[in-house]
């Protein structure tokens, strides 16, 4: 029943969402396409410095990193205040305040999942743009080719989840704490 209801909450409040999930969609496609360049061999052969290289994109995917937790806190957050009278009624009505933090997590992990899924098909062209002008800055010749690597994948999908579910459960302990008053 609750996983029902938090399937409709989301379809529900999907046009509150859309901001949060299209900067989501937007940071997956840039964390993916730094991540594989990282771990591309194309790119550690046409520089000679690939260590420096590597410590600048390790660099600014860790700034990446700041900002999905920075933006996933204020944004679920954000939506728990918004909703804090729904919630409200959800206490007045018998549920108790587990069962509405499982409904808010799911929620918002659809959302999270959508916008990682989504990310991705951006994420795989950006990575092309951002090799390409990589190559045009050495001088060199780029022809285009889509690959994935799974250490690519499996880098960017474990910093995403680390960082979503490190912003969701700071506001799971401050749910926790708040009673039908705070709400």
């Amino acid at each position: 029943m609750l996983t029902k209801l938090a399937l409709r909450n989301a379809r529900r409040s999907f046009r509150d969402y859309l901001i949060y999930l299209m900067t989501m969609v937007f940071i997956t496609a840039m964390m993916f396409a730094f991540d594989s360049m990282i771990f591309s061999d194309t790119v550690r052969e046409i520089c000679t410095e690939a260590g420096m290289l590597g410590a600048m994109l390790g660099m600014a995917t860790f700034f990446i990193v700041l900002i999905i937790i920075w933006l996933v806190h204020y944004m679920v957050k954000f939506m728990a205040e918004k909703r804090s009278r729904e919630f409200g009624i959800y206490l007045l009505i018998g549920m108790n305040k587990k069962q509405i933090r499982k409904i808010f997590m799911k929620e918002n992990t659809i959302f999270g999942l959508l916008a990682f899924v989504i990310g991705m098909v951006p994420g795989i062209f950006l990575e092309q743009v951002l090799t390409s002008v990589f190559y045009h800055i050495f001088g060199e010749e780029y022809t285009i080719h889509f690959h994935m690597e799974l250490s690519t994948f499996l880098l960017t999908s474990g910093l995403y989840a680390g960082t979503y579910l490190l912003a969701l459960w700071r506001v799971k302990r401050r749910m926790k704490k708040m009673n039908i008053r705070k709400f």
